[in-house]
């Protein structure tokens, strides 16, 4: 949207982790319970292939039996924390380490403890996510920035509609927005841009980000006049200073020569 108003203000920009503008609030949220789903079947792999997970015989279905057992009545007592891992904990806690592949094993030791009856370190897992930022601004921007309903029934019933395509973060991840429905201030929802005018904008996007899904970041290069696709081979939220050198080479060339990778560019 910067550049779109101000191409001349633009010397460089590079997007690492993307959601597109267009669609609704309850659209996107359901492409990234989609990208969530993703990022659980690339973990679901990486278990299958003999990394040492303790739930390597059947991690999809333990994280399936760690929701519903969060699920009952009390959740699932977590000694060695603040609180039980209800499901709001499990569910975070779940999520929290599929941003980044260095928490994947804590993810694996989280889920074992979990089935043995103990939480806690699902809880720590879903306070690592409630401490990354201040979700009120969260949750302000995006309540303005996207069209809602606002009737609070029609995000449980989409949620409801959206668990079939993506059964484990589907329910949670729409019904999480629910606050948008009675937000005290006027939306004002963000058009498509194309900013015209400005130099080449890079787009990063990866395969295996969970939180703004790889299709997000094709569409936003596509639509820019100057977009340019970076693709990243890989999984967690974005990659940019993450140690890639592929992609942090050519970032920097970027940033300081001026010069833009080729679109299409893979790392």
């Amino acid at each position: 949207v910067y550049a779109d108003l101000f191409p001349k203000r633009v010397r460089s920009m590079i997007l690492d982790g993307v959601l597109e503008l267009g669609p609704t609030g309850l659209e996107l949220a359901a492409e990234q319970a989609a990208g969530f789903e993703t990022a659980l079947d690339r973990w679901v792999q990486y278990c299958r292939a003999g990394e040492g997970c303790q739930t390597a015989e059947d991690p999809l279905g333990a994280v399936g039996q760690v929701l519903a057992l969060s699920e009952q009545p009390g959740g699932i007592p977590a000694p060695g924390a603040s609180r039980d891992a209800g499901p709001g904990e499990a569910n975070l806690g779940i999520s929290m380490a599929l941003y980044s592949q260095s928490l994947w094993n804590a993810l694996d030791r989280a889920l074992a403890d979990a089935l043995a009856g103990d939480g806690s370190r699902l809880v720590d897992l879903a306070d690592q996510y409630v401490g990354i930022g201040d979700f009120e601004i969260y949750f302000a921007v995006n309540c303005l920035d996207f069209e809602w309903p606002e009737d609070p029934e029609e995000f449980f019933a989409f949620a409801d509609e959206t668990a079939l395509e993506s059964p484990h973060f589907g329910e949670a991840l729409v019904n999480d927005y629910v606050r948008c429905a009675t937000w005290p201030v006027e939306r004002e929802p963000l058009e498509p841009v194309a900013a015209p005018g400005t130099p080449p904008i890079v787009v990063i996007s990866t395969t295996g980000d969970p939180a703004t899904p790889y299709e997000a970041g094709v569409v936003v290069a596509d639509r820019l006049e100057s977009g340019v696709l970076v693709t990243n081979e890989g999984d967690g939220h974005t990659v940019v200073a993450d140690g890639k050198r592929c992609i942090d080479e050519l970032v920097v060339r970027y940033l300081i020569e001026g010069v833009a990778p080729d679109d299409g560019t893979t790392c």
